[in-house]
């Protein structure tokens, strides 16, 4: 999430953030970089309205069993196996029922999830954990490191611990602790997880199927690769 503050500020300080009869002078009042970074609730409002964070996608099939089941701005995929759905990542803590209703657009049952992983335990990849875990019963695998974030809500994070009121989620049960190299199999998918430490201060982690032999990172910038439009305006001088 540290990574998303420097690239809403980008986006702002470029003038790509706002209407597109934004004049200079309205421009001019968008806050700094400096602000967002200070200020969680400014931060969550932005993103939420530049990245596109809580706005609908239509869901996808990627290729072979994975589907795109996130938001326009926020990524979550879903493993379609013989003996039920691997779920990657949710969105911020409001996106659980929009990932349900992605789901079963695809002609799939939500309450069919049975394992849930994730790449870090920031609000805005895990913050629908508890509502699907509700919805599905769903065993959520999550590595060491992130395992008392994602059961405390946030509290223990590192860096918005202090604010996680705001920044946090609900709090949710590890039901598996992962360790660099573990193995995540559903049916005929396999996933490998791998332990590469940074965003959460703790942990980040990468999985890679054989089958497809495809790396499928846990963070995806789904607003990169998703998000259909970045509006263009002009630069203030």
């Amino acid at each position: 999430m540290l990574k998303i503050t420097f690239a809403l500020s980008t986006m702002i300080l470029l003038g790509l953030f706002g209407p597109t009869s934004a004049s200079c002078a309205e421009q001019k009042k968008l806050p700094t970089k400096e602000q967002l970074a200070k200020d969680n609730k400014l931060f969550l409002t932005l993103a939420t309205q530049a990245l596109h964070w809580r706005e609908l996608q239509e869901p996808f099939h990627i290729a072979g069993p994975l589907y795109f089941v996130g938001t326009k701005g926020l990524s979550s995929f879903l493993f379609k196996t013989t003996d039920g759905l691997i779920l990657l990542n949710t969105g911020d803590p409001t996106s659980g029922p929009m990932i349900e209703a992605s789901i079963k657009k695809l002609g799939l049952d939500p309450k069919n999830i049975k394992i849930m992983i994730n790449g870090h335990g920031h609000s805005d990849h895990a913050g629908g954990f508890a509502y699907l875990k509700k919805l599905s019963d769903a065993k959520l695998a999550i590595m060491e490191g992130d395992v008392a974030m994602i059961e405390d809500g946030g509290k223990s994070d590192f860096h918005y611990g202090h604010d996680w009121e705001i920044m946090g989620q609900e709090p949710v049960k590890v039901d598996r602790v992962l360790s660099n190299g573990d193995r995540v199999t559903l049916g005929e998918a396999t996933l490998t997880a791998y332990h590469t430490p940074g965003q959460s201060g703790f942990d980040h982690v990468g999985y890679s199927s054989r089958r497809e032999r495809e790396d499928l990172r846990g963070r995806l910038p789904g607003w990169r690769w998703f998000q259909p439009r970045v509006p263009a305006h002009g630069r203030c001088i």
